[in-house]
């Protein structure tokens, strides 16, 4: 009983308070990244979710197709790679059909790197890199609960 309020009357300070945050909701990101309910999909951050938001209303708009979330590509060795998204679009202009693979980044990995890498080496496909910082994923979430409302679309934060 009291939850919070208890917990603020015993730390003394914001520092003390976060680290009390940190502990009671378990191991923290890497990257400090905050994992995010959309759609009924756990995203690892913020800005994962930001993206998938932008790829399904151009997805709605007709301007892609056959989004998949986190393909799985195998390597030979015994290792995957696992981008964030994969689709279908058109060239501007309403050229040739191209296929995309997409990997959100809030900053580049040398894990990421080498992954592409191989993939480009055995598979012969690209990663475009999609970077975003978080002031622009709040914005592009806060509107995403805006614009799917009555859509039995929510977003939830851990």
């Amino acid at each position: 009983r009291g939850g919070w309020r208890r917990v603020m009357t015993e730390v003394s300070s914001r520092s003390e308070l976060l680290r009390l945050m940190r502990k009671r909701s378990g191991k923290r990101h890497k990257f400090n990244a905050v994992r995010v309910k959309l759609d009924g999909i756990w995203w690892d951050s913020k800005v994962e979710a930001a993206r998938y938001v932008q790829l399904k209303l151009l997805e709605r708009s007709g301007g892609l197709w056959d989004l998949t979330i986190k393909p799985r590509y195998e390597f030979h060795c015994g290792r995957a790679y696992i981008p964030d998204f994969r689709y279908h679009t058109r060239e501007p202009g309403g050229g040739a059909m191209l296929l995309v693979i997409e990997d959100v980044k809030g900053r580049e990995t040398p894990e990421s790197k080498l992954k592409r890498a191989m993939l480009r080496d055995e598979y012969g496909l690209e990663v475009r890199l999609v970077f975003m910082d978080s002031r622009t994923a709040n914005e592009l979430l806060a509107a995403a609960e805006v614009l799917l409302r009555g859509h039995d679309v929510h977003c939830m934060v851990q």
